[in-house]
């Protein structure tokens, strides 16, 4: 008996759609531009005893590209790989890796009297609420978001809330400073069909540079849901979800970055509550200044996803206070250097939303609780070709007084080039 395949067939439609799309197209009327990146994180993390370490060497890489046909046609493809440790095996030797479609999309974009009008059918993550990819690709600007969170998954992370696996979008844009949007997609989770509608507005102006993007999931289940086997399906609940990324210029030489967002706030009816896990909840407050021509100094007040945390080096806690300095006036030739360091403070498990059960008694629970990173991250990046050598030293000296005889160090060697 052949079994059916929602997942597969989603997969097929979406590359015959774009292959239909693609085949009237002038091919000789293209465009071709693209993105990489590579990085290798060695760490050393203590463990009871000086000869009792965990020494890794996991590793993430991405490679982006995209084709324009004839200024009507845009299909985007990006794809990361992350092996997991070489050192336990070598470079000469196979690695478990996982590998990772992030995005395959393909866009027209139709241009009219007051509007230029762009329908998308997308696979994999597509311009997600939290990335600053949006604003990049329809007002032509500069990444802004935090060097904090800075990660090499991929050219649109991290992110607040996914709009990911099969969907299809439509924005307007009726000048070069507004666009807004809605997109519709769907994905599988804890054995139910997840459908979501979001709206998206974004703003790009000298002042304020703005993407808000606000949405419904709705978790599709089987009929024996609330005990009731003669339905077809049931609504698990109404999740709400919304994000928000700003930049606001307060002068010739300050800035305030501001994100926020809530990935699930989940209502199941029957005169229960919402639900909410502190994990959903995540904000960034960081206001940036430029002192002189070339040094900068930014304060970041952060409670970010343990998945944020994870794929981010310069992070080591859920709740907590950056320091960065940078400087990017060296010069050697052609060669521009940017060096400079991140002091930081932070809760490794603790959120905001739990706050109140923050405890000083001795009990092992509390103590695990209020546990707290204190990482100093010295960093340099250096120009190279078209694109930028990235180094970085990582040591968290909390690890002394927490008892560990080695301090968790953590090495980063990177490149991230465009071509």
């Amino acid at each position: 008996m052949k079994h059916f395949s929602l997942n597969s067939t989603l997969t097929s439609i979406t590359i015959k759609m774009l292959v239909v799309i693609m085949f009237p197209i002038n091919l000789s009327a293209t465009s071709f531009s693209g993105y990489a990146g590579i990085a290798g994180n060695l760490t050393n993390e203590p463990l009871s005893t000086r000869e009792d370490t965990d020494v890794r060497l996991p590793m993430d890489s991405f490679l982006t590209g995209q084709l324009e046909f004839s200024n009507f046609l845009i299909v985007r493809g990006e794809i990361s790989f992350r092996p997991e440790n070489v050192l336990k095996t070598g470079l000469l030797s196979y690695t478990d890796t996982y590998f990772r479609i992030n995005e395959l999309s393909g866009t027209i974009r139709v241009n009219t009297d007051y509007f230029t009008h762009y329908l998308a059918l997308f696979m994999g993550r597509y311009e997600s609420i939290g990335s600053d990819i949006f604003i990049q690709r329809h007002f032509g600007i500069k990444p802004f978001n935090s060097k904090l969170t800075e990660n090499w998954r991929g050219t649109a992370e991290p992110v607040i809330y996914p709009f990911e696996k099969y969907g299809l979008s439509y924005v307007a844009q009726p000048s070069t400073n507004f666009a807004s949007g809605v997109y519709f997609y769907s994905y599988d989770k804890d054995d139910s069909r997840v459908i979501n509608a979001d709206l998206r507005f974004a703003l790009s102006t000298y002042i304020v540079k703005t993407d808000f993007a606000f949405g419904v999931g709705v978790p599709f289940g089987d009929g024996n849901v609330g005990g009731n086997d003669q339905a077809v399906f049931a609504i698990h609940s109404i999740d709400l979800h919304y994000g928000l990324s700003s930049l606001i210029t307060l002068g010739e030489r300050s800035e305030l970055f501001l994100q926020n967002g809530i990935t699930k706030l989940s209502f199941t009816g029957k005169g229960n509550p919402p639900e909410f896990d502190d994990d959903n909840l995540s904000f960034l407050i960081e206001p940036r200044f430029l002192v002189g021509d070339n040094s900068r100094f930014t304060l970041s007040l952060f409670q970010i996803t343990k998945d944020c945390k994870d794929e981010s080096f310069f992070l080591h806690g859920l709740l907590g206070v950056d320091l960065m300095y940078s400087n990017s006036g060296i010069i050697f030739g052609n060669i521009d250097i940017e060096s400079g360091a991140h002091l930081s403070a932070a809760l490794e498990k603790q959120n905001l939303p739990f706050f109140d059960d923050f405890s000083v008694s001795e009990l092992e629970e509390n103590r695990e609780n209020r546990r707290t990173a204190f990482a100093l991250c010295p960093f340099m990046n250096i120009s190279a070709g078209k694109g930028v050598i990235k180094t970085a030293f990582s040591f968290d000296v909390s690890t002394v007084y927490k008892g560990t005889p080695d301090l968790y160090t953590s090495f980063l060697l990177g490149y991230k080039t465009a071509f």
